[in-house]
């Protein structure tokens, strides 16, 4: 017996159910990532679960608040090409999130860019 085989249970044989298809959409559900140290996998977390999410059918939107816009990267958005970023609409008279929602190349995936810029929202004020 391996170290691994003792540390884990004897399997079953059996595997997770598949989600049953959806017929329509109902209320959105909100999935938050964060932790204020840098390195533990909000980014990865967040790409894979909202792709999974998204293969099996659910409409699935990242809106990247990292300042370095990491999520955008990884779904291949370039986000430096965008004229307005969620820092943006964070500041704007009359924010209009619609407007800067981005397509990804996973079918029911969309992402809102987060801002690549040395400046952050942190320290910034918006003038009414």
């Amino acid at each position: 017996m391996t170290q691994r085989d003792a540390l884990l249970p004897p399997s079953s044989g059996q595997s997770f159910p598949e989600p049953a298809p959806l017929a329509s959409h109902g209320p959105a559900r909100i999935v938050a990532m964060s932790n204020q140290k840098g390195g533990v996998g909000k980014t990865t977390t967040t790409i894979n679960l909202a792709a999974a999410l998204a293969a099996y059918g659910r409409k699935v939107l990242i809106v990247d608040f990292d300042p370095q816009g990491a999520a955008s990267a990884g779904l291949g958005v370039n986000a430096r090409a965008l004229d307005r970023t969620i820092y943006n609409e964070l500041i704007a008279a009359k924010p209009n999130i619609r407007e800067i929602i981005v397509e990804t190349s996973v079918e029911n995936l969309d992402i809102v860019t987060g801002q690549i810029d040395p400046l952050s929202v942190e320290g910034t004020t918006a003038v009414p």
